[in-house]
């Protein structure tokens, strides 16, 4: 972030801005920015699981090892995570109920230990793909 201020007050300078309208401007184009997550952040954001939906091929879950559960609608183009309100991002597996492919079950705890372990808090479902999720076990 440093180095973007110094980069924007460094073409302002060259502009002609002086030091008073150089800070307006910096913090007007900062306002603009608007952050966003872009995917795990932790080295051990391994995925673990998918769990495809048989209607629509292009639309399926990732579940990874620590770094939540991660939906796309367009063949692995964009991921959206869904699984961010419930306390672990610790997942063991992800599945969908083969009779009801709205049904979606999230398994927490990492099922496949290495050289640390993040723990889970249960098994959840989500009865609207993914957009909702509630402790079942």
């Amino acid at each position: 972030m440093r180095k973007c201020l110094f980069w924007v007050g460094s073409i302002l300078a060259t502009l002609g801005v002086n030091a008073q309208s150089q800070d307006s401007m910096t913090k007007l184009l900062l306002n603009q920015v608007q952050f966003r997550n872009i995917g795990p952040a932790k080295t051990s954001g391994r995925v673990v699981d998918f769990a495809v939906d048989p209607e629509q091929s292009s639309t399926y879950y990732a579940a990874t090892a620590y770094g939540g559960v991660w939906k796309t609608v367009n063949n692995g183009t964009t991921f959206d995570p869904i699984f961010d309100r419930y306390g672990t991002q610790s997942i063991g597996c992800v599945a969908l109920n083969p009779h009801n492919r709205h049904e979606v079950f999230v398994g927490t705890g990492e099922n496949n230990n290495q050289r640390s372990v993040g723990y889970g808090n249960g098994l959840y479902k989500s009865s609207d793909d993914g957009k909702n999720f509630h402790l079942v076990g």
